[in-house]
Formats: C-alpha cells, structure tokens, sequence
C-alpha cells in the first residue's frame, strides 16, 4: 500500500518503519509489527524493519525469532547499535560467548570509527556504557558529539555515559535536559529513573522506571530486566 506523498520504495518503507517505531515505543506491539511487516513488504531487505520485528519476536517472548531477525538485519547492515542488540539478546539466552563476539564486533567498529567519519559516535558511546567498556571513552565521545548535535538524545547519551563512569551528580543535568521535551520513548526515562536512583532521588526515579515499564515492559533486552530489579519488580 502506498502513503500519501511518499512516491519512492525507500520514503514509503521508513514511513511505515517510523510509524512501527512510534507505535512500538508506546507499547502497541501488534501496530508496530503490523507496521514493519508493511515496510519490509515494499522493501524486503529492509534492515531497520528487519530489526523492528526482532523487537516485536523479544516482547511477545520468542527469543529464537527475536535472534533471527536481528542476525539477518546485521548482515545487511552492521550498525553498532543492531550489532549490541544482538549481544544483549545472546546475553539474555545465557550464550555469553556469541554475546561476547557480538560485543567485540562493536568494539572492532568503534576503532574503525575513530580512523574514519565517526558517524556512530552516539551508538558507541551507548554501547560502551551500557556494557561497562571504556566508559571514560564513553562521555568522551558522547560530549564530543553533543557539540556537533544538541538533540534530547545527544543529551541522553552523555547522560548515560556519565552516569555508567560514576559521574551521577554530573549525568542528572543532561538527563533531565534529554527528557525535557516530553518525549514518551521508555528508554529515555529508563535512563532518567535510573539515574535519579543513584542520585538518591528515589521517588522521581521510581517513578520514570514505572513510567518507562509502561509504555513498554519489554523496550529492552538488558534495560527492561534492570528497571524490574531496581524495582524491586
């Protein structure tokens, strides 16, 4: 099905990928699938929607499919970020070596990154402070990005990466910038909820940690799980 003033494959299959994105971030599994599935039937190689459906196999609980979806996505396109998802949903398996592998991939990018364009900065700086790698490398890329990039994101980036490298009161700043806006995207309040907490802000962050479990209980493989200890949950 075509959409209004979308002519060519490409803009028609990231509408439906963008609205699968919305939908999925708000907790409307079946929309967001239902979404993806219409962006791969434009462009059946389309690595974003690829991934979308892996997001979709993890929340309904396959884990296998979720894997299979991610695999194929990243051998299209190894983007830092699909490449860490794939690690976290090995890690959610208990195959912590085919995690491990997909982790070293990342790392292996991120050096190439530095020689070239250092077009994933963001997406690096995440990953290594999601998984505890370098994490000083972290903020210092997340800081040199938000110069070239004041987006909620850049915020939330360098938030995260001061935060993982024990900078709490530091991370508190940017984390409420990245937040600021309103945006319902359950990671950004992850990241704040958890944040808060370190910071002894425990009401406001337990907060943001339910809020972010509401829109999607399962928005990450290895964030949603460490929302529910935080919890208590």
């Amino acid at each position: 099905m075509g959409c209004p003033g979308f002519g060519a494959p490409e803009k028609q299959a990231f509408y439906h990928y963008s609205a699968g994105e919305y939908r999925f971030n708000s907790g409307d599994v079946a929309g967001a699938d239902r979404e993806y599935e219409a962006a791969l039937g434009i462009l059946p190689n389309y690595y974003l929607a690829l991934a979308g459906r892996g997001r979709v196999a993890f929340a309904r609980g396959d884990l296998d499919g979720a894997i299979g979806f991610y695999r194929s996505a990243v051998a299209i396109i190894p983007k830092p970020e699909l490449v860490a998802y794939l690690g976290d949903l090995y890690e959610v398996k208990g195959d912590r070596a085919a995690a491990e592998q997909q982790y070293q991939t990342v790392d292996f990018i991120a050096k190439l990154n530095e020689v070239q364009a250092q077009v994933f900065n963001r997406e690096i700086a995440l990953f290594r402070a999601t998984h505890h790698r370098d994490t000083a490398h972290a903020v210092e890329i997340a800081r040199a990005e938000l110069k070239t990039r004041k987006d909620i994101y850049g915020y939330d980036a360098l938030a995260w990466a001061l935060y993982s490298d024990g900078q709490v009161a530091d991370a508190l700043g940017p984390a409420r910038q990245a937040a600021s806006l309103g945006t319902q995207d359950p990671k950004l309040l992850y990241h704040l909820g958890m944040i808060e907490l370190a910071a002894g802000r425990t009401a406001d962050g337990q907060a943001h940690l339910r809020a972010a479990l509401a829109l999607n209980p399962a928005f990450d493989p290895l964030g949603a799980a460490a929302a529910h200890k935080a919890l208590g949950s």
